[in-house]
């Protein structure tokens, strides 16, 4: 019975381990990029081994919107950081956050604009998608480029396409086709 109280109380630390590292990632930079200009993109908690022991660590991506750059982290159950790699611009990608998409809806829906077609056409706003261009076009390597579509009510009709920069706060298209992510016209 001893036993299974020691067992139940390391799990129950691991737990509330792994909870408080979570938490820690949710308030870094959980008031938008312009906070800190880096933001945890993804981050889970995950079994490792430290020391020879088994703990729960966590692995964590973090974009920095200033230096355009991914970084993964590792760290152990108390937080400590045991492994942190930061990669070049444009080497790897990660699927955005839900805070990256709110915050790239909200661009589209604070602009007058943009509110004006919502308004006109009751449409509402889908997407959510990374777009990634070669070096020289606007959503190349270093910028954080979000798909954010205004559809018609009933989601099946296209009504305006926009791409936005987290980078940079600001549309890199106003009215996006996919021919433009090849060098063709604006």
């Amino acid at each position: 019975m001893r036993e299974l109280g020691t067992r139940a109380s390391t799990l129950l630390f691991a737990v509330v381990a792994a909870t408080g590292l979570a938490a820690g990632a949710d308030k870094m930079e959980s008031g938008g990029a312009k906070a800190g200009r880096t933001r945890v993109i993804r981050s889970w908690p995950e079994p490792m081994t430290v020391k020879g022991q088994a703990v729960m660590g966590r692995i964590s991506y973090e974009f920095d919107y200033d230096a355009g750059v991914f970084s993964r982290i590792v760290q152990d159950a108390s937080g400590r950081t045991l492994e942190s790699k930061t990669y070049a611009r444009g080497e790897i990608d990660v699927a955005p956050s839900d805070d990256e998409i709110a915050e790239a809806f909200e661009k589209v829906r604070s602009d007058p604009e943009f509110a004006r077609i919502m308004d006109q056409t009751g449409g509402q706003l889908m997407g959510g998608f990374v777009l990634n261009e070669r070096a020289g076009l606007p959503c190349g390597p270093g910028a954080r480029c979000i798909h954010v579509q205004i559809n018609s009510v009933d989601g099946w009709g296209l009504v305006r396409w926009a791409v936005v920069d987290l980078t940079k706060g600001a549309f890199a298209y106003r009215s996006y086709r996919p021919e433009m992510s090849q060098g063709g016209a604006q």
